[in-house]
């Protein structure tokens, strides 16, 4: 997973991202977002006919829904680490952890962000069916990919200003997922991925409850809220939540596009 940082007002690329049932493009200088939907889990034949069918080449930034990444909080290692040593030191981690997900030879990419020395590392595990996937169609279009992130870490990009020195709760809700994420000074120290059903403001006030608990914390205190997509408008979420968690919380809407397209593609 690549990065550059040339700024996209003078070099424009290509956004897409990848939804729980759809890709959905925006061409570098297009106010029309393109979608083709897919079954299943079959995204890469009809990424390979969106790409063939609008022409696409040049710079391509990609957004994935968490319908697609498992995300994790690593411990800090014990020392400042190279790229390589880092990669073993969290695939060890989270082998240990969880069962084998964090090798790559087990059919995992991960990725993370620079973060701080002593900080925890959230990191994105990607399927590697996938991530090599997408990387051979852009290689054979002559695509440059310049990023392929976690719809979380480019949330947090928007956020970190905000809530730089925040205590409380971060809730990223999708159709179908939510993460939690508790934080101390601005920087997260607990991280849970959850799907979700028919009712995700009742599962998200119980994933609070069992996290307070798990941290020993009393439950309540600031939790700031972001969410976007079919069933999450805020009569259904905002004020159902304020009415469930009785004052426990003081619940901070974070302003985005209703649209989970139009948010991911942001």
């Amino acid at each position: 997973m690549s990065f550059d940082f040339l700024p996209e007002r003078l070099f424009p690329a290509h956004r897409l991202a990848l939804l729980a049932d759809r890709w959905v493009l925006r061409a570098a200088g297009g106010a029309t977002p393109i979608e083709v939907e897919f079954d299943g889990d079959t995204p890469l034949p009809a990424l390979e006919t969106l790409l063939e069918k609008n022409n696409v080449s040049g710079r391509l930034r990609i957004t994935l829904s968490h319908h697609h990444v498992r995300l994790f909080l690593a411990p800090a290692p014990p020392a400042w680490l190279n790229r390589e040593e880092m990669l073993a030191w969290i695939g060890a981690t989270l082998a240990t952890t969880l069962g084998g997900l964090g090798d790559k030879s087990g059919g995992w990419q991960l990725a993370w962000d620079i973060t701080p020395p002593g900080q925890p590392i959230v990191v994105a595990a990607v399927a590697e069916t996938l991530s090599a996937g997408i990387n051979a169609l852009c290689h054979k279009r002559g695509i440059k990919l310049i990023g392929m992130r976690p719809w979380l870490a480019e949330t947090w990009r928007r956020r970190s200003g905000q809530l730089a020195h925040a205590t409380g709760w971060y809730a990223l809700l999708e159709p179908g997922s939510q993460i939690l994420l508790r934080l101390r000074r601005g920087r997260p120290v607990a991280l849970r991925q959850r799907q979700t059903g028919a009712d995700p403001a009742a599962e998200l006030e119980a994933l609070l409850a069992r996290e307070s608990l798990l941290a020993d914390l009393p439950v309540g205190g600031p939790l700031w809220l972001e969410r976007t997509g079919a069933g999450l408008d805020r009569e259904r979420i905002s004020e159902k939540l304020a009415a469930r968690l009785g004052g426990r919380y003081a619940l901070h809407e974070l302003a985005g596009p209703t649209d989970i397209a139009q948010a991911m593609l942001q």
